[in-house]
């Protein structure tokens, strides 16, 4: 259940000890990596938004981070379907030469029997 799950972030989460604003960011990973692992129906701004030991400005700033690798996430995985879907295209067009090719082949050869 939900609340089961808001529950591990307590055991799951290890005070962060460190000022460095990346230390705190690979600290966060770290505990999210974990959580995950044990429970992943929790997001990540709730593991944040239950955190002790992070003060307002902190919480602000690493969920302003979040979001824009959210977004940048999103545009990246819509740039791979494009490129899949291109990909996929150039493959059927190139199908569809060789097995034109082939038959142009074919015919030619049968020609060549008569």
């Amino acid at each position: 259940s939900y609340r089961s799950d808001i529950g591990t972030i307590q055991t799951v989460s290890a005070p962060i000890e460190s000022t460095d604003e990346h230390g705190i960011i690979a600290q966060h990973c770290r505990n999210l990596n974990n959580f995950v692992h044990s429970s992943p129906r929790v997001a990540a701004h709730d593991i944040l938004t239950r955190s002790c030991s992070l003060d307002n400005d902190q919480r602000n700033e690493l969920e302003a981070i979040i979001r824009d690798l959210e977004d940048e996430n999103h545009l990246l995985q819509n740039e791979y379907e494009r490129l899949c879907h291109q990909h996929m295209e150039k493959s059927l067009i190139i199908n569809d030469q060789h097995q034109h090719f082939y038959q142009s082949d074919s015919q030619l050869g049968s020609l060549s029997n008569d």
